[in-house]
């Protein structure tokens, strides 16, 4: 999961948020062989939410969004 957090790193704007169709074609450049499907997720989003790394929102103009889970204290 390191390359997924990662990838919403590098995708994030200033806000801390990522697109999430932008993460998933970092994912694919970075890691050719990555696939939702390999952790048995049909989708993506099911992978990110699954994870409960991040928080997941749509976006205003459709797609979602995504952005790492604050911890405590932070």
């Amino acid at each position: 999961m390191s390359g997924l957090r990662k990838s919403v790193a590098t995708a994030s704007g200033e806000d801390g948020w990522a697109n999430l169709s932008a993460v998933g074609s970092l994912m694919r450049k970075q890691h050719p062989d990555f696939d939702s499907r390999n952790w048995g997720y049909a989708k993506l989003s099911d992978l990110v939410r699954a994870t409960e790394l991040f928080v997941v929102e749509p976006r205003p103009g459709g797609g979602l969004q995504i952005q790492h889970r604050k911890r405590n204290g932070e």
